[in-house]
């Protein structure tokens, strides 16, 4: 696969964000929109860390969200819903990332708009994804592009950032018991988002394992990967 590390200015939560930048959102999923940008109702599940009460009312003047709700609250983040308005649904990206077969990895926003890590099947799937960006005016900031594969360590089955998490979480005392350092401080070591966090760290023990141990993953766990 081929993974692609990118910032995208795009309009969805724009206007939310600038109100309440001291806001993070992680993508979870969206329901509703597939390949079909007309759908007449789109849900999106995402983390709201920071003030989530503050971002809702900062969500009511946003021309791409409504109906924003908090499912539930843990800690310092809550797992918050909202439907895609038709302006929302008109400019989401989603429904292009599904025609060219991408998988999101991990997304969230940041100061200058989303930051994607994304996984294409192929070089053209992305370019076709860029292409569509630049036509509809969305500026694209590549950040980083890399072979999934070809940056694998045969002894461990790990990728850098994998072997990289795993050494984090032992140093900060991730893995201990109690837990000396929360996931929220890990991702901010790491340099990313918690639920990027969770994803690379919860890759990189299924990989370490199957490589140590000599474990096949079944054909459920590879069509997840």
């Amino acid at each position: 696969m081929l993974i692609v590390e990118f910032v995208l200015d795009h309009p969805i939560l724009r206007t939310a964000l600038r109100q309440a930048p001291d806001v993070t959102v992680t993508w979870c999923r969206t329901d509703g929109l597939g390949e079909r940008p007309g759908a007449e109702r789109a849900t999106v599940l995402c983390w709201v860390e920071g003030d989530a009460a503050g971002f809702a009312d900062a969500v009511e003047a946003d021309p791409t969200a409504t109906d924003f709700c908090v499912v539930e609250t843990l800690d310092d983040r809550s797992l918050c819903q909202f439907a895609l308005t038709e302006y929302g649904r008109e400019t989401s990206i989603y429904p292009t990332l599904v025609r060219v077969g991408g998988v999101v990895r991990a997304l969230s926003s940041a100061r200058d708009g989303w930051q994607f890590e994304l996984a294409f099947p192929s070089q053209a799937g992305f370019d076709e994804f860029r292409d569509v960006c630049a036509e509809r005016g969305f500026d694209l900031s590549l950040r980083r592009v890399f072979d999934e594969q070809t940056d694998v360590d045969s002894a461990s089955g790990l990728t850098d950032r994998q072997r990289d998490t795993l050494v984090a979480a032992v140093q900060s005392g991730y893995l201990d018991v109690p837990r000396e350092t929360s996931l929220a401080e890990l991702a901010d070591d790491l340099g990313v988002s918690p639920n990027a966090a969770s994803e690379r760290f919860r890759r990189a023990v299924r990989n370490l394992v199957c490589e140590s141990l000599s474990v096949e993953r079944d054909s459920r766990a590879r069509k997840r990967a």
